[in-house]
């Protein structure tokens, strides 16, 4: 009996909770071109409910591993529909100096929503 009161309520709970979305962050990388640094991000809701916002996009960068993150970009995005992507790309001829001028240099994505945190480095790919 107390199964079926617990299997039950753990129903009606579902039914009233509304259900969690999660972004995906699919593709984040850095081009260093001649002129600009090219950044693109690709990323979707994987859920079959929408996100709902604030969704808070952060791009950082630092010269090495031992600087500190400094944001290069934020967006505020409302919601991403179900399955849904959102896509960006972003050109920075100031990023490009300290790129070039810095072996080490890094840039990492911080995706935030509601329920969860994601967050990935780039791929720095080198365009001739």
């Amino acid at each position: 009996m107390l199964k079926k009161t617990l299997l039950a309520l753990g129903l009606s709970l579902s039914i009233l909770l509304p259900a969690s979305a999660d972004v995906a962050i699919d593709s984040f990388k850095a081009y260093k071109e001649k002129d600009t640094l090219r950044y693109q991000i690709t990323m979707h809701n994987v859920s079959d409910v929408p996100q709902q916002g604030p969704i808070l996009i952060h791009l950082y960068s630092r010269p090495n591993s031992s600087a500190k993150w400094a944001e290069v970009q934020s967006w505020d995005v409302e919601i991403i529909p179900s399955g849904a992507g959102w896509t960006q790309e972003l050109e920075s001829s100031d990023e490009l100096v300290t790129a070039k001028a810095n072996n080490g240099y890094e840039c990492n994505l911080v995706v935030t929503t509601p329920n969860s945190k994601v967050e990935k480095t780039a791929q720095i790919i080198n365009v001739k």
